[in-house]
């Protein structure tokens, strides 16, 4: 039932996206500015942008408005505290940036699991609101995909929001498949 259902999916995305907008593969660690193809909302000449993962604490600050965008219950205060509590647990943050603004970042971790063994799982996917649409979250997915296979991980893993249908179609895309259900017990 699983596989009809990503069947349909994927017939809707077709649907949905009778135009792709391909970007450059990011292939390696990336801290240096990469080059996309023009993106599907303007068609001048080719950004630059630059990835790189956020370590100290002014590049996790400058972070946060993409993360908030996701996760609005965050704070400016707390977020980088709360980022370094999570970095003891493998976190860490990939971030893109062009013209001096974060426009997209991920949140991800390298762990085991006995289900899956080694995954890359994608905490936060986040693009500011003015700029999606443009292949900046595709551009960090790309490199978050080539990270994975850099540390011999079996998969990429993520949850997603049921009505977070944008992020559907450009996981699909990138050739998610859907395989679960992510259950939650608020205590």
């Amino acid at each position: 039932e699983l596989q009809r259902e990503n069947e349909d999916l994927r017939a809707k995305l077709d649907e949905l996206t009778a135009r792709s907008y391909p970007l450059s593969s990011v292939n390696d660690a990336c801290v240096q500015p990469r080059r996309m193809q023009p993106c599907c909302r303007d068609q001048g000449s080719p950004m630059t942008y630059e990835l790189f993962i956020a370590s100290t604490d002014a590049e996790l600050d400058a972070c946060f408005s993409a993360f908030q965008v996701l996760r609005p219950h965050l704070t400016q205060d707390a977020f980088v505290p709360q980022v370094r509590r999570q970095q003891a647990q493998s976190y860490q943050i990939v971030a893109l940036r062009q013209d001096g603004v974060v426009k997209s970042a991920a949140g991800y971790r390298l762990a085991e699991f006995l289900a899956w063994g080694k995954v890359l799982y994608i905490d936060d996917l986040t693009t500011l609101e003015e700029h999606r649409g443009k292949g900046f979250a595709g551009a960090v997915l790309d490199w978050l995909i080539q990270h994975a296979k850099d540390h011999h991980c079996s998969a990429v893993h993520l949850d997603t929001g049921y009505t977070r249908h944008a992020a559907h179609r450009a996981y699909l895309r990138k050739g998610f498949q859907l395989n679960c259900h992510h259950m939650a017990l608020p205590l």
